[in-house]
């Protein structure tokens, strides 16, 4: 339910709104510093300038750095929003009154506006601004803002905003960090990856270039607010990289650099997606997982197959807004030459079955404890370990909801038959030892219990 209130001059005013500002205003500037900082830092290192997977991920992993430590550092004095999409989409659900948010948007753009003139007088370099790349439309580069955006602060919700968040409270400031982090390595290449109006419009200021900078104005985020606020969980996949790799190399090869990029956005991707869907649904997002839950009693058969659907519908819907809004190729997943179906089937049963098997240890295990706070982070992290280790080899899907629907939207079903048969092996195997041998006779559970 939208709860929007507009407050008063004199709560504005206190002493504890000001602080707030002033909070803000700090927070925002030492984010924008380090991530502007790192795509300046990068061009000074590279003879010509131009943004490979390397300084993608170089510039993802600051930013993703920097909003972690910049949340965290603001969190308990103003909530840490550096943001004014995060702002408005509380002020829709009704965290913080709208007189109130117009204080913080002013500390927010003044706080990237003075970070950019330090960067300025420090390194004495142009101030880069976010633009659409050759080929991308403003409405395409809107729909790519939006869709990232609205992860964003569905994430902060989920992670922070909600009141049955739980232990994810103490992650919160990491969720929030990772999805900017994944997001800019799928969307920089094509839109830049602003997802924040106060992260573009210091740059814009400094640099005294407005050219599209409307479009990183994404004031249709109160539609995560309300989605959240009706208990509906989008099963987007969150936003795939590989379009973004084969955009950034004149060969389409993907290189160790940008299998790194890959690896670190699904990784982060992940991480956040079972983060978001953990007091929900308990943030399967993958048919192996869930088979390998239901095989140890934490899920009814029934209610899996409905899982089952929802994954294979988010991946697809996934895949089709890519295809809309970047007009390339949907990368499917296949084994790489020289390697048989036989070999490309062990290693997705291996590497599906690690990824069951911390989904227990850290997630399901009634004797978890504290690991429980540390799961969705050891569960994406075991997935870009894996893509780092089976990439080149097996295509590392581990998520046979991975592999359908750019599988769907290529109309390219070769092989694909091995990404269904080895991670649903792989996860059968983790349910099998870790749900009936270690934790034995498992007592079944709501399928909406949060299991994270």
């Amino acid at each position: 339910m939208v709860k929007i209130a507009f407050g008063s001059f004199g709560d504005s005013f206190s002493v504890g709104s000001l602080k707030s500002y002033l909070s803000e205003f700090i927070a925002t500037l030492i984010f924008v510093f380090a991530g502007v900082g790192s795509a300046i830092a990068y061009g000074k290192l590279t003879a010509d300038a131009a943004l490979d997977p390397a300084g993608l991920v170089a510039v993802a992993v600051a930013h993703g750095l920097a909003l972690f430590v910049g949340v965290s550092v603001a969190a308990n004095i103003s909530g840490g929003h550096l943001n004014p999409a995060v702002t408005l989409g509380l002020a829709i659900g009704g965290n913080i009154t709208i007189l109130t948010g117009l204080f913080y948007w002013i500390a927010q753009l003044l706080g990237s506006t003075v970070a950019c003139l330090l960067l300025k007088f420090v390194t004495e370099e142009g101030i880069p601004t976010h633009g659409l790349a050759s080929g991308v439309g403003a409405f395409e580069g809107i729909v790519f803002e939006i869709v990232a955006t609205f992860g964003l602060v569905y994430t902060v919700y989920a992670t922070a905003a909600d009141p049955k968040k739980g232990s994810l409270g103490t992650i919160a400031p990491i969720a929030i960090g990772f999805i900017v982090g994944a997001n800019i390595l799928a969307a920089g290449p094509f839109s830049g990856g602003s997802m924040n109006p106060a992260r573009s419009f210091g740059p814009a200021v400094v640099a005294g270039d407005f050219a599209g900078h409307w479009i990183y104005w994404e004031l249709w985020l109160g539609l995560s607010t309300v989605t959240f606020s009706l208990g509906h969980m989008p099963q987007l996949q969150l936003l795939k990289s590989m379009p973004k790799s084969r955009k950034l190399t004149a060969d389409a090869a993907l290189d160790p650099a940008g299998l790194v990029a890959v690896a670190v956005a699904h990784g982060l991707a992940l991480f956040v997606g079972v983060s978001i869907a953990a007091n929900i649904s308990g943030g399967h997002l993958n048919p192996a997982v869930t088979l390998g839950l239901a095989i140890g009693g934490n899920i009814t058969i029934l209610t899996g197959l409905f899982y089952w659907i929802a994954q294979l519908l988010g991946s697809t819907v996934a895949c089709l807004l890519l295809k809309f809004v970047t007009d390339e190729g949907i990368p499917t997943h296949g084994l790489a030459s020289g390697v048989g179906a036989f070999e490309g089937i062990v290693f997705e049963i291996v590497a599906t079955f690690g990824l069951v098997y911390t989904v227990y240890a850290t997630a399901a295990d009634p004797k978890k404890g504290s690991l429980g706070t540390i799961a969705p982070i050891a569960i994406g992290f075991i997935v870009g370990a894996n893509i780092l280790a089976a990439g080149p080899f097996s295509g590392g899907s581990m998520n046979p909801a991975r592999s359908f629907g750019p599988a769907v939207v290529a109309g390219d079903f070769a092989g694909h038959w091995i990404y269904w048969v080895g991670p649903l092996i792989g996860g059968a195997l983790a349910g099998l030892i870790y749900g009936d041998i270690f934790i034995g006779s498992y007592a079944p559970v709501s399928a909406s219990e949060d299991y994270a």
